[in-house]
Parts: structure tokens; C-alpha cells; sequence
């Protein structure tokens, strides 16, 4: 069928040609015929170029674009036109298209792409339908992302065909930064490079790495923690005497890495014990790496973290003059999900509110950027009982976007509970965090991940997300007060009161109730299901969410009733004491 609807190309790089390829295939596989006679592919300045007298009509916003992603859907005659302001942009424009024109939802990485009746997405942009021969577009429709910077952090998964999934997701859902550590770059980022490549992402480099070039041997044989608390020792960046042969070690490694944008590496997870302000000297180190890197021929941007390892504020909050040369990672652990910013109602929440805000304040005026990482997919943080999180996310987003930051990323952490299907379960989380980042309204967001379930599941499906994030949000708000633990790790809740055991325990039986509740609703819904559309494609997959949804369900019960039998024995041993 593609060979129906020819597209053209205006340029021949890597990215156009391969969103060339990605638009064939789509087109073939939706077996939808179009009214057009053509497609065309390209940036504004080939645009420009190919048709000077035609380009502003056609994509007249690019001119003035803010953003290095957006782009133009706009139909001329019997043609459409998918314009980007960069050659990523324009392959966004195709993911776009076929998601106006094909109905094509792409929910979870790996799995083919939902068809969603897209009637009132059509309806947006005319009154017509897409099947009408008189169908056309009064003006050109525009796109662009609330931030520039919009990426996800991996740290520790290793599992490289689902990595592999995830960078088809990321373009698909316009994400356009991937970040790794360079221990998992090192293990997994050859099978990655031309899929990103392709795609036209950057990737960044970084995180807790200072071990893979310090002791590079012990680091290769290293199995990686789920979680980063495992360093037994904080780097001095007083002490120059190890930065020179440190810093030649990541110019050579960044060599041979394609689409590297920036490094943004990070201290040890842990806090520090120096007496002297610790932001100064690793700020500086950053500096320094900055200047070498140039010195080496590598343009690649640097930015330094503010994190509060190990609850240290002092590697959080600005005491200094901020950078005037690299730019700035803002991360604040132990937030408690329950609340938008600014208006958390713990000590530490309000802090590092204003933490952000001075940053925010010192960077706009010293001219360098500032992204928010966030950890919407950490199941760590989050803990196994792990949190849907749209509204916060959503509104996250719009609150972050007013407050001028530059970018957001997501961090995505496994969860290795045996029969727990972390990967799909974290998808939720992810997807709204990319949706919004384009200005998808919450209702739509929603309306989208449901499209994937059964019809006669829908309505149970986002009445649990609304409930999870209701009941599962609460445990967010202990990380700080049980730091280094969290209420689902009791053994190592050394200060905890005999209140807040109470109200960890309620909390655990509210999970569990409404976990068992939901299991009832799947099976009482699984006789609505058909036999007919289990044989189909479309059925098959949505039997799979069926699947994953009542296996994330039985996790959420038996792992709360776990954790709280750990509690009571707890609390029966200290009785005896």
C-alpha cells in the first residue's frame, strides 16, 4: 500500500531517510488508505529551499520556532506536508501524522501500536474525515514540546532488547534525550548506537561513574545495585592530584561515542564528610572537565548535580555563586508524592522548594540552564508498591514549565520481585511524563493507555490508577523521616515511631484491599472478554495487559501483606525486649 502514497524526501540524512522507512511501514502495516497523492518529508531550511514562494504558507511558524523539536503538519491540495525544525523534528511529524491520519498509539515498548479511533483527533484539525475525498485543512497545524530537554535516565538495567524497545518508545512518545551511566553504556550501548542513530537522539553520559574510570577493572566484572546506595566513599574534589588522568580517561572513552551531547556525571550516592563547602570544588572539577574536553576537540556540554546525597543539604542548596560555564541538574531525593510543588507538607519538602527556586533565580541570571530530574519511574524511591502518578506528573510539568526551567528527565529503576512485571508496570508513569511533556491534557493521556486494555477493562483500569495514586503515593511521604530506609524496609527502620507504625500498617492494609478488590473485577470481567477476539491480533494483545495488570495485582498484594508481616514481628520482638 505505500507504494499508493509516495513520499518525498527533502534531504537525505540519516534521520529523514530512516523516518522515510519508519512511515512505509507504519502506512503498510495500518492497511488504511488516505485521500492524498503524496507526503512530504523534511526540515524548514530544506523546505525554504525546495519551495521558496510556498515555505511560509506552509510552515510559516517554524520561522520563529523556540524549540528544536517542533513541527508542522500541514495539508496543500491533495499532499500533506510533515515539516520539523530539526530532521528529528520532522520524524516526530511522522509519528504525529500517523497518529491523526492512522489512529496509531504507541503505549508500551516492544508491543505493536494500539489503533485508537482517531475521529476526535481528526475533528481538531477539521470538521472533515481523513476517509473524506474533500478533505482539507484551512491552516497548518503546529507542534511544539512545554521544554526542550525532555529525557530518561537508566542506570542500571542491563536487559539490552528491552533497551532496544525503549529507544523506538522514546522517539515514538518524542523524547529526545538518553541518558546512561557510563558503567551501562559500556555494557550495552554497542547495540544500541544505531538504533539511536537512527532516531536522531542525544545521549548523555554520566551519573554515579566515577568507579568505572577509578578503578576500571573491579568495574567491569561489577554487578550494579538496584539502587545506588552502595558507595562506601565520597570523592575529594579538593584533591587535584587525581582529576588530570581521571578527566583523559573520559576524552578517550567519549571518542568513540556517536550522538554523545553532554556528560553529567555525578558524586558518589553518598554523603559527604568533608568540613568545607563540597558544591565549590566539584562545581569546579566540572569546570575543569568542560575546558579539557574542549582542549581535546570534544564540544560536548557539561553540566554539573545538585543532589542531596545521603540527605546532605549542602549538596543541594546553592551557598555559592552559581556556574557561569556549565550547566545545572537539579535533584531532590525523598520528596513525598502526594503533593505539587511548593506545597509538600514536610520540613524537607518546603527546603528544597526553595532550594529550586534559588537556582532557578542565580541561573537565570548567570545565563546557563536548568533541568529537574525527577523519579517517576524509580522503583526504588517508589518503592515494589510502586505509584501511578498522572496527575502529579501533569501537573509537575505545567508547574515546572512556568517556573522557566529548561528540561525535565525521568529516572527508570527496576524492581526484580519474582512475577512482578516491573518493565510494564513502570509504563504508566512514563508514558504520561512524555505525553505531557507535549501538551497532552490528562483526560487524553488517560484516554490513550486505556485504548490498550479490553473495553470492558478501560473504566477498572483508570479508576486503579486514580486509586494507586491515592493509596501508594502515601509511602512517599516516610522516605525522608526513615532514611536510609523506606516503610517497606522495617528491618532498617531504626527511628521510627510507634505512631508512625500504625500508620505504615494501615496504609499497607488499604493497599492490599484494594489490590484484591481489582483482582475480583479482572476475573469477573475476564468472561466479558470473548473467545472470538482472543484469536486476533488486536485481542492477543490486549489478553497480554489482562495478563501483565492481574500479575502487577497479585505483586501489590502479597508484597504489602509481606512487608506488613515483617512489621508486626517487629513491633511483637520489641514488645518482648
Amino acid at each position: 500500500m505505500s507504494s499508493d502514497l509516495p513520499l518525498e524526501l527533502l534531504g537525505e540524512a540519516r534521520v529523514l531517510r530512516f523516518a522515510m522507512r519508519e512511515w512505509e511501514q507504519l502506512y503498510e502495516t495500518a492497511g488504511k488508505a488516505l485521500p492524498l497523492d503524496r507526503i512530504v518529508l523534511g526540515t524548514w531550511e530544506q523546505l525554504r529551499q525546495a519551495e521558496p514562494e510556498r515555505s511560509v504558507a506552509i510552515a510559516g511558524k517554524l520561522a520563529e520556532a523556540r524549540y528544536e523539536d517542533e513541527f508542522v503538519i500541514a495539508r496543500q491540495g491533495d499532499g500533506v506536508y510533515l515539516i520539523g525544525s530539526s530532521e528529528r523534528a520532522a520524524l516526530y511529524a511522522v509519528y504525529q501524522f500517523a497518529e491523526l491520519a492512522l489512529g496509531l498509539h504507541w503505549i508500551f515498548p516492544g508491543q505493536p501500536p494500539v489503533r485508537r479511533d482517531s475521529a476526535s483527533a481528526c475533528a481538531a484539525i477539521s470538521s472533515d474525515s481523513w476517509d473524506s475525498p474533500d478533505f482539507s485543512i484551512a491552516s497548518s497545524l503546529h507542534y511544539a514540546p512545554v521544554l526542550e530537554r525532555r529525557g530518561f535516565v537508566f542506570e542500571t538495567i542491563e536487559d539490552a532488547p528491552f533497551m532496544q524497545a525503549m529507544v523506538d518508545w522514546l522517539a515514538k512518545n518524542k523524547i529526545n534525550e538518553i541518558f546512561f551511566t557510563f558503567t551501562l553504556w559500556d555494557k550495552i550501548g554497542q547495540e544500541l548506537q544505531e538504533p539511536i542513530a537512527d532516531r536522531g537522539l542525544a545521549v548523555t553520559l554520566g551519573g554515579h561513574s566515577a568507579s568505572f574510570f577509578l578503578h576500571r577493572q573491579a568495574a567491569a566484572t561489577e554487578t550494579n545495585a538496584d539502587h545506588p546506595y552502595t558507595a562506601k566513599k565520597q570523592l575529594d574534589y579538593t584533591d587535584g592530584s587525581w582529576q588530570p588522568g581521571f578527566i583523559r580517561q573520559i576524552a578517550d572513552y567519549c571518542r568513540s561515542v556517536r550522538d554523545l551531547k553532554r556528560i553529567s556525571l555525578w558524586p558518589e550516592d553518598i554523603k559527604h564528610q568533608q568540613a568545607e563547602d563540597f558544591l565549590t570544588p566539584y562545581i569546579a572539577f566540572n569546570e575543569r572537565l568542560k575546558e579539557e574536553l574542549l582542549q581535546s576537540g570534544l564540544l560536548l556540554e557539561v553540566e554539573h548535580i545538585a543532589y542531596n546525597a545521603g540527605l546532605a543539604w549542602d549538596m543541594l542548596e546553592l551557598r555559592e555563586q552559581p556556574s557561569t560555564d556549565i550547566d545545572t541538574l537539579y535533584a531532590y531525593w525523598g520528596r513525598d508524592y502526594r503533593f505539587g510543588l511548593g506545597k509538600g507538607e514536610s520540613a524537607s519538602d518546603q527546603r528544597a522548594y526553595t532550594a529550586l527556586q534559588m537556582w532557578r533565580q542565580q541561573l537565570e541570571s548567570s545565563g546557563r540552564k536548568l533541568t529537574v530530574f525527577e523519579y517517576y519511574s524509580d522503583h526504588f524511591m517508589l518503592s515494589p508498591l510502586f505509584p501511578m502518578l498522572a496527575k502529579r506528573i501533569v501537573e509537575d510539568i505545567r508547574s515546572y514549565a512556568e517556573a522557566g526551567v529548561y528540561g525535565m528527565t525521568n529516572l527508570v529503576v527496576p524492581c526484580r520481585e519474582e512475577g512482578y512485571p516491573y518493565q510494564w508496570n513502570q509504563t504508566f508513569n512514563s508514558y504520561v511524563f512524555a505525553r505531557a511533556l507535549w501538551n497532552d491534557s490528562l483526560d487524553e493521556i488517560e484516554q490513550q493507555f486505556a485504548a490498550a486494555f479490553a473495553g470492558e477493562l478501560q473504566p477498572h483500569v483508570l479508576k486503579l490508577y486514580e486509586q494507586l495514586e491515592e493509596e501508594t503515593a502515601v509511602l512517599t511521604k516516610w522516605n525522608v523521616p526513615l532514611f536510609p530506609a523506606r516503610a517497606v524496609d522495617p528491618v532498617k527502620a531504626v527511628s521510627c515511631t510507634e505512631d508512625e507504625k500504625e500508620q505504615v500498617l494501615a496504609q499497607l492494609d488499604r493497599i492490599i484491599a484494594l489490590a484484591e478488590r481489582y483482582l475480583a473485577k479482572l476475573e469477573s470481567t475476564e468472561a466479558m472478554a470473548g473467545a472470538a477476539a482472543a484469536g486476533k491480533a488486536a485481542g492477543a494483545g490486549k489478553a497480554s495487559q489482562r495478563l501483565q495488570l492481574g500479575q502487577t495485582l497479585v505483586h501489590y498484594a502479597s508484597y504489602a501483606r509481606r512487608i506488613k508481616q515483617q512489621w508486626l514481628s517487629l513491633i511483637l520482638n520489641e514488645g518482648k525486649t
